[in-house]
């Protein structure tokens, strides 16, 4: 569940109000919360002393963490001051530090292209190598938006150009940048 993103600058305590609003509003024992930090889409970040206040005041609502802000040290943070929680990377890199730390596991994109990299990551022999192969699967993949990016490939390998398509406000990458993607990865042993 992704925070409120509409205004800026919003106080701790008027997230905190957001969603309490919202869990006595559904007034469900069934609900669990994934909370999505992801601030830099949203504009809003969670402080940790937020997700730690949510995570005592709803016990077992607030279920865990999706942190894809690329920030390690929110991320150790999460996992030492609210270890009942699921903490989920965002950010593949992280992957191989969380999962030693404890962490839960992941809910990323590159899975959807690239399973075997991330497969790589989850792996307790995972390596330097491994490491170096989603640094450069990311860096290649973001010179275009991430989503764009990932339909080119999924079009790539199923032949399918009607993976191409893409839904406004976003643009298709245009066919010299589609190429240009393509051959990256190619040279990269990454296809």
């Amino acid at each position: 569940m992704l925070p409120p993103f509409f205004f800026k600058d919003l106080s701790e305590q008027g997230l905190y109000a957001w969603y309490a609003r919202v869990i006595e509003g559904v007034a469900d024992p069934r609900l669990r919360i994934l909370l999505y930090h992801i601030p830099q889409v949203t504009g809003v970040p969670f402080s940790v002393d937020l997700v730690a206040r949510l995570a005592a005041a709803y016990p077992g609502v607030i279920a865990g963490v999706k942190d894809s802000a690329g920030d390690w040290a929110h991320t150790a943070e999460l996992l030492r001051r609210v270890p009942q929680l699921a903490i989920l990377a965002g950010n593949e890199p992280h992957l191989p530090r969380l999962r030693r730390a404890g962490g839960a596991g992941t809910i990323c994109g590159v899975a959807n292209v690239h399973p075997a990299l991330v497969r790589a990551l989850l792996s307790p022999d995972v390596n330097a190598e491994d490491e170096a192969r989603i640094a450069t699967f990311l860096d290649i993949t973001s010179r275009h938006t991430f989503l764009c990016a990932f339909k080119c490939i999924v079009a790539e390998r199923t032949g399918d150009p009607g993976w191409l398509a893409v839904r406004p406000p976003l643009a298709p990458v245009a066919d010299r940048g589609r190429r240009a993607l393509l051959a990256a990865l190619d040279a990269a042993g990454l296809s």
